[in-house]
Order: structure tokens, then C-alpha cells, then sequence
């Protein structure tokens, strides 16, 4: 967390975290990871959050995921297609 006091704002940073198992990057040398972002005012969370950002950054040594960018999200047990990420 960090606050701006002149914004009187506080940002909250949770990740990246590693979505990627250890075999497979040892096979593929590619990684992904995912983060949140989220902001309130004042210091302190008084009420909830209106918007957060859900962040993937990936590594990889070969471009392997600028080749297969389909982006979707499975949520109580549907699938949803975001297009390209």
C-alpha cells in the first residue's frame, strides 16, 4: 500500500504472482504472472472498492504468447471470452 498525501489517496498493489508451474517453465522457459490494482481515497478503506485491474504480464524467450493472445476467464462455472489480451 502506499498513500499520496497530496491526492489524499492510498493505492493498493497486491502480485504479481506466479501462475506458471515449475515444470513448465522448465520446459518452455515461459512465465505468467498476474497482479491487482486498486485505489481508495484518504487513508484508510472506509467503504468498497468501485474498480480494481487484474493485470497478466508474461515472459517468454521465444514470443510465445504474442502468437496465441485469446484471452478468456472461467467464472461460477461459465466461460467468458475477453478476445485478445
Amino acid at each position: 500500500m502506499v498513500y499520496d498525501k497530496f491526492k489524499d489517496q492510498t493505492t493498493v498493489r497486491v502480485g504479481p504472482y506466479v501462475l506458471t508451474r515449475t515444470m513448465d517453465y522448465m520446459m518452455t522457459s515461459s512465465q505468467f504472472f498476474m497482479m491487482g490494482v486498486f485505489t481508495f481515497a484518504g487513508q484508510r478503506l472506509e467503504k468498497p472498492v468501485g474498480n480494481v485491474t487484474i493485470a497478466f504480464l508474461s515472459k517468454s524467450k521465444d514470443l510465445k504468447f504474442l502468437n496465441d493472445s485469446d484471452l478468456y476467464v472461467l467464472a461460477d462455472g461459465e466461460r467468458f471470452n475477453l478476445g485478445q489480451a
